[in-house]
């Protein structure tokens, strides 16, 4: 899995950091339909969908919440969603200190943590973000148990990378229930 191998550093904003960066990596899915809602699991009925500058987007190909243990004792959070159209959506969440587990509450895009970072990939249209520098931004985590979590967010982003946006992205109307892996 992917984000397995992306939280290794040890202070929480590059743990954040080094997880969204990696979403480069990423495989793009050319053509087809962002139609879904469902991740296409067993049961159904766990989804991710969101707004990206008024357009509706699910994450169907890869809907996943990966709460990812560190040498400390505590956990991160991840939670990754792509389409056939190759838009995808990375968002990583750090606690306050190593030590901290993730849990219910809202985590800010700020300098420090508690914190939650954004990058969204339109394909081959530019890539957007929201971290500790640039844009802002919200996750709001409803429901964690042991399988499930539910939430909302949303984000002002910024243009990233070499292959950036034009101008602010604003992600919206962010809602998911997805399995923990």
């Amino acid at each position: 899995m992917l984000a397995s191998t992306l939280w290794f550093a040890s202070e929480p904003s590059m743990r954040s950091v080094v997880f969204i960066a990696a979403l480069s990596f990423l495989p793009s899915c050319g053509g087809g339909s962002s139609n879904a809602t469902t991740d296409g699991g067993p049961s159904g009925s766990h989804s991710i969908t969101y707004d990206f500058d008024g357009v509706a987007y699910a994450g169907s190909l890869l809907a996943t919440a990966t709460l990812m243990n560190n040498n400390a004792g505590g956990n991160d959070l991840g939670i990754e969603a792509s389409d056939l159209s190759g838009h995808v959506l990375a968002i990583a969440v750090a606690p306050a200190t190593p030590a901290a587990t993730v849990m219910t509450g809202t985590y800010a895009v700020q300098a420090a943590p508690p914190l939650a970072t954004f990058q969204f990939s339109n394909g081959t249209s530019g890539t957007w973000g929201a971290s500790q520098t640039d844009g802002s931004g919200s996750l709001t985590i409803t429901t964690l148990t042991g399988t499930e979590i539910k939430g909302t967010f949303s984000a002002t982003m910024v243009a990233t990378g070499a292959d950036g946006g034009t101008g602010s992205g604003m992600l919206t109307n962010g809602a998911f229930d997805l399995p923990v892996n």
